[in-house]
């Protein structure tokens, strides 16, 4: 028989990084190049094929940010991450859930991290042109980054 629930949290967490936030929004796909695979809620640039994706990148082959995907599963995978050579979702357009590699203000220019593609307030690729973060949050805490179109 299974167990009921008898404890409820007095607050909801906030969504998963990568969870996009709004429902206008804008994503396209490309192929993962990266044999470690890309996070979910990291900034994606241009790969070295027409629809590849690499991880961080340079501000010029930026693209956007990787969506979460609910439905990667299986055994050998992360579940919080695209494997190598698998579709990945990334929002251009939008509101997207992150994780602050340091302490974000609301409305500051993000840039991201060329190795990672975590997202920051400061060095590293940036600022990415039209991005700004929406809530305040200490460093390895969840915000939001919208982006608009460019």
């Amino acid at each position: 028989m299974a167990s009921v629930q008898t404890t409820y949290p007095s607050v909801m967490l906030p969504p998963a990084p990568g969870t996009i936030e709004a429902c206008d929004f804008g994503t396209r796909t490309g192929i993962c190049e990266v044999a470690a695979g890309i996070g979910f809620g990291r900034a994606v640039s241009q790969g070295s094929n027409e629809k590849g994706v690499a991880l961080g990148g340079t501000l010029a082959k930026f693209l956007g940010i990787s969506v979460r995907d609910v439905t990667l599963h299986g055994p050998a995978a992360n579940p919080d991450a695209y494997p190598q050579y698998a579709n990945v979702g990334y929002i251009q357009d939008g509101q997207i859930w992150v994780i602050a590699k340091a302490a974000v203000v609301a409305d500051g220019p993000v840039y991201f991290d060329a190795a990672t593609g975590e997202l920051q307030p400061s060095g590293g690729s940036g600022p990415i042109v039209g991005a700004r973060f929406v809530y305040n949050a200490a460093a390895g805490d969840r915000t939001i980054v919208e982006l608009q179109a460019r």
